[in-house]
């Protein structure tokens, strides 16, 4: 981690090193700390740092010492460090713009559903707003072309779904996910109660593990619906049932859980806002999933010297 005055302003207090971390203060007139940063970032994701790892009684240890004393880093001139950190950092300042727009949307998302409960609110069991309401399938996974998402406990996190740590499954009938669809994870310790919105225009279907919620377009609107769902999540937490470890979320108690909707006809144009918002936030998640690959592609070959920083932001200016 780069400890910038970003960070520092962020954690609003003074800030130290724990005892399970080892901080490095450069020599300004020997090396660029955003170099630095970067150049152990490519030694990290090359395997080299794992090699000083040691592991006792289950514990796994840093071997810093020897680390410090053994291992060498190649130095350019310090204009070229800067150029390489600040053609690498152009990258993460981009993707960090986009996280606080992400996070600005969800806290205006969730201003907006305020905002119209507070207007006149009913409180309804999620069964009675809905079109569809139950787990997926059990998947057959498959890495042939033609295969589709199967969407797991893990894909489901902060409110979103992402593929990411989906696998490609035999596609199923029913049911095939549909943009704005609701998910919430329905088994295990931790996981149970995440709820997600669905904004991938991909094939795809949950797997047993989760619980797919499809609000009836004419009953509610399902972009005010899913948001009326992501503010109950913490309710949805407190429904799992069974031993630790083996909690289940049984669909009877999540079809009579209430949610709280807009009184009807206060509803206005609220679900079309909060699509906006879920849209503005996906192309923003989109866009930093290619800067990253962009970034983790273009690191090794500016530290190996095999690319020129001149390229380099030739291809960064182009992703910009």
């Amino acid at each position: 981690m780069l400890i910038t005055k970003r960070v520092l302003d962020a954690l609003q207090e003074q800030a130290t090193c724990a005892s399970f971390a080892r901080f490095l203060r450069p020599d300004p007139d020997q090396v660029d700390s955003g170099y630095l940063y970067y150049r152990l970032q490519s030694a990290y994701r090359a395997g080299v740092m794992e090699s000083f790892q040691v592991q006792h009684t289950g514990v796994a240890r840093f071997q810093y010492t020897t680390f410090a004393s053994t291992y060498q880093i190649d130095l350019p001139p310090l204009p070229t460090q800067r150029a390489i950190a600040e053609v690498l950092g152009a990258l993460d300042d981009k993707i960090a713009a986009n996280v606080r727009l992400q996070d600005s949307s969800r806290a205006l998302r969730a201003a907006s559903l305020g905002w119209a409960l507070g207007r006149g609110s009913v409180s309804v069991p999620i069964g009675e707003a809905t079109a569809l309401l139950g787990r997926g399938k059990a998947p057959k996974y498959t890495e042939t072309y033609g295969g589709v998402w199967a969407i797991n406990q893990k894909c489901v996190r902060g409110g979103v779904v992402s593929v990411e740590q989906a696998r490609l499954a035999e596609a199923m009938k029913e049911p095939q996910l549909q943009v704005g669809d609701t998910l919430v994870n329905s088994t295990g310790q931790g996981t149970l109660g995440r709820v997600g919105v669905w904004r991938e225009d991909v094939g795809a279907f949950p797997d047993s593990h989760v619980t797919l919620v499809r609000f009836d377009p004419g009953k509610v609107d399902p972009w005010v619906g899913a948001e009326a769902v992501l503010a109950a999540e913490s309710a949805i937490e407190a429904l799992g049932e069974g031993s630790t470890g083996q909690t289940e979320l049984s669909r009877k108690a999540l079809t009579e859980l209430q949610i709280e909707l807009p009184a009807a006809g206060l509803h206005g144009g609220l679900g079309e806002r909060l699509r906006q918002l879920h849209l503005r936030e996906h192309q923003a998640a989109n866009e930093s999933r290619h800067l990253v690959t962009l970034r983790d592609t273009l690191l090794p070959h500016l530290m190996s010297g095999r690319l020129t920083v001149r390229e380099a932001e030739k291809q960064v200016e182009a992703a910009l």
